[in-house]
């Protein structure tokens, strides 16, 4: 699975879900990246580093960059 399939899907869960959805990279060879929306990521604040956050997809482009 490339980024560009989980950035798509990021897109479509936001779009649906009406939250924004992060791709994340999770460090894990099993599942390398994980697609999540903000209250997970929230959520997961402590265990998250900003630099793995590799796409974010607002479904209202009104989140501040």
């Amino acid at each position: 699975m490339d980024q560009r399939h989980l950035a798509r899907f990021a897109v479509r869960q936001a779009y649906q879900t009406g939250n924004v959805c992060h791709v994340v990279a999770t460090g894990e060879p099993i599942a390398p990246f994980t697609v999540i929306d903000d209250h997970a990521l929230f959520a997961l604040a402590d265990q998250v580093d900003p630099r793995d956050v590799m796409f974010s997809a607002d479904p209202f482009a009104d989140a501040v960059a």
